[in-house]
């Protein structure tokens, strides 16, 4: 039997469009466990696929800070929460006019450790990954001080 990873469906807030110097959170949604099983007669195949880590690419290349790591899913923002409450988030320090675009090709990617059984005995552990391609708008904001 044969069973896809699914790929990453990421959230950010504030929704795919951020402001300069305020990290966006992101999580994702379907951080479970994916397993199949095969048989044929006289043996069973079990793999069992767990989600190891998120990575988020905000996709601002050599104008950002670089890509971030998260150990879970991550986790939705609410209000009130302050900005450190998350581990997942990014900060946009230059908007996509700094390289002539309209907006930045950001990219998550969950990781996963896949495990294998095959006729009661441990088979390979091999890593494997999906990812989804975000398109996220980027403004910045700009103050005025009149006296």
């Amino acid at each position: 039997a044969r069973r896809a990873l699914p790929r990453p469906e990421v959230t950010l807030s504030p929704a795919l469009r951020s402001v300069t110097q305020l990290p966006p959170w992101f999580w994702t949604a379907g951080w479970a466990p994916v397993e199949a099983v095969a048989a044929v007669p006289g043996a069973v195949a079990r793999a069992r696929a767990e989600p190891v880590g998120l990575e988020f690419d905000p996709g601002d290349g050599s104008w950002g800070d670089g890509q971030v790591s998260c150990s879970g899913p991550g986790r939705p923002w609410r209000a009130g929460d302050a900005d450190t409450d998350s581990p997942c988030r990014v900060t946009y320090r230059h908007t996509p006019a700094v390289d002539g675009k309209a907006r930045w090709s950001a990219r998550a990617t969950i990781r996963w450790r896949i495990s294998t059984v095959v006729a009661g005995a441990p088979g390979p552990v091999v890593d494997a990954s999906t990812a989804t391609v975000l398109p996220v708008v980027v403004v910045a904001l700009h103050g005025l001080v009149t006296r």
